[in-house]
């Protein structure tokens, strides 16, 4: 699984798989992932895309997961969206900071 920057504005309420925004080709974190059952949180290292956020020298069009070659047919992951029903389930933005002295 690759994780990768966006690069155009979308809509969540009209976004489709035919209109789906452009992304930065260079991918910022890859996990190995398989496809058993599992409840466990995946964690990506976007610090320095968020530091690129902050400082307002990228736009922030949120980030995609996609598959690292979608051209294969290895296997099933799947995610829950933030409209879950299971709130403890839904994914999460973590953000470790801290205040320079």
């Amino acid at each position: 699984m690759a994780l990768y920057r966006i690069t155009e504005s979308w809509n969540e309420d009209t976004i489709t798989w035919e209109n789906q925004p452009g992304y930065f080709n260079e991918a910022l974190d890859l996990k190995i992932l398989n496809n058993e059952q599992s409840s466990d949180f995946i964690y990506w290292q976007i610090s320095e895309l968020i530091k690129q956020w902050q400082k307002g020298s990228i736009a922030n069009h949120g980030i995609v997961l996609m598959d690292i070659d979608e051209n294969t047919d290895d296997g099933e992951i799947e995610f829950f969206s933030s409209d879950w029903t299971t709130a403890s389930q839904r994914p999460k933005l973590m953000i470790d900071y801290y205040v320079p002295k």
